[in-house]
C-alpha cells in the first residue's frame, strides 16, 4: 500500500474517532434535582463554629446555581486522603438520590473537594475551582457577596 493510501486511511480513522472526542462531558449532577441536603459531618462537627447540622436547599433557583457550580468541578486522578466537611445528598424528581462529600468552608478564594460516595461516575474525586468554590461557599453559609 502506498503512502497516499495510508494517509487516506489515517485521515478516515481520525474522522471516525474525533466525533466522540467532541461530545460534552457528562455532568456530575444531572438535571431534575428536587432538593439538596447538606449534613455537617467529621470536620464540621469537630469545629467550634458548625454553621448547621442539616441544611436543605429546596429553592429551585438556588438548586440551579448550586448544581451549576458543582458541575464546574474537574476530575482528579489518584486516591484522595481527606476528612469530610459535609455529606451532600442530591435528591432527584424521580425519587433517586446521589451522595457526595463536599469540602467547602466559609473562606473565599480557595479550591474545594467533591467526592462521589455512590460511584455513579468514572472518577470519584473532583477539585472545585476557586470561582465555583466562592459561590458554593456563599450558598452553603448564606454569605452575601
Amino acid at each position: 500500500m502506498g503512502v497516499g493510501k495510508w494517509i487516506t486511511v489515517g485521515v478516515a480513522c481520525i474522522l471516525l474517532v474525533l466525533p466522540g472526542c467532541s461530545e460534552e462531558e457528562i455532568p456530575i449532577i444531572k438535571e431534575g434535582v428536587s432538593s439538596i441536603r447538606l449534613e455537617c459531618v467529621q470536620v464540621c462537627l469537630e469545629s467550634q463554629k458548625a454553621p448547621f447540622i442539616v441544611k436543605m436547599i429546596e429553592d429551585q433557583e438556588e438548586i440551579e446555581r448550586f448544581v451549576h457550580e458543582v458541575n464546574q468541578s474537574e476530575a482528579m486522578l489518584g486516591m484522595v486522603d481527606y476528612a469530610a466537611i459535609f455529606e451532600m445528598t442530591v435528591n432527584y424528581d424521580e425519587g433517586a438520590a446521589h451522595r457526595f462529600h463536599i469540602n467547602v468552608s466559609d473562606e473565599i478564594g480557595r479550591t474545594g473537594l467533591l467526592v462521589d460516595l455512590d460511584g455513579h461516575s468514572n472518577t470519584n474525586a473532583y477539585e472545585i475551582p476557586e470561582d465555583a468554590y466562592d459561590e458554593l461557599s456563599r450558598l452553603i453559609y448564606d454569605n452575601a457577596e
